[in-house]
């Protein structure tokens, strides 16, 4: 069974997982206040390390949908998206509650008739969500101990520095009350995090 129909046109669209840019930056510095010192203010605060991860990545793409549009052209399939009135709103990213109803407006479309050709529906995944972007920063210090091989390290850490948030697919169904707006947040956000640890190895 085709669950898209046999309309190529109806079934194209980007990927759920399309990703148009990608960017991983990892980076280490080691701090040079006190780390020649080899009084109790060196071993307290120097040779401490700095190491930070940003990532960036564009928003993955989702459909309009409209629950309300039943089996247009009779061919046994619901295409169930509505007609885009307004074609400036294709490729839109809905990332901000305050603006999400302005950049999926539902004045920019209709529900489809029969009249209407299943060509003239709007194709998947046209309008994009929420970008990634977050950094996460480590300090970190190795304190050797006076018995051979033996270590300290201790650790310090904050995910999500800047604490932004990032949201999920905003409301997607043009039949529904709530559509355009930007309501929940991803699943993968995680505010802003701190994590303390100390290793004894020996």
């Amino acid at each position: 069974m085709n669950i898209t129909g046999p309309n190529d046109e109806f079934a194209y669209g980007y990927s759920r997982f399309d990703t148009r840019h990608r960017l991983t930056l990892l980076g280490s510095y080691d701090l040079p206040f006190y780390r020649e010192r080899r009084d109790l203010v060196g071993h307290l605060l120097g040779g401490w390390k700095v190491a930070a991860t940003l990532r960036f990545a564009s928003g993955t793409p989702f459909t309009v949908v409209d629950s309300g549009t039943g089996d247009i052209d009779w061919d046994g399939f619901s295409e169930n998206r509505p007609i885009v009135v307004d074609g400036s709103v294709l490729g839109n990213t809905v990332d901000d509650p305050d603006t999400a109803t302005a950049e999926l407006p539902a004045s920019a479309f209709r529900r489809a008739t029969p009249d209407d050709s299943v060509d003239d529906l709007v194709k998947r995944n046209q309008f994009r969500m929420d970008n990634l972007f977050n950094i996460d920063l480590g300090v970190y210090k190795t304190v050797h101990l006076p018995w051979e091989g033996h270590q300290l390290v201790l650790r310090a850490e904050v995910y999500n520095l800047v604490n932004r948030a990032q949201f999920g697919t905003p409301s997607n169904d043009w039949a529904a009350t709530t559509f355009g707006r930007l309501t929940s947040l991803s699943t993968t956000y995680r505010p802003r995090t701190f994590q303390l640890a100390a290793r004894y190895v020996f």
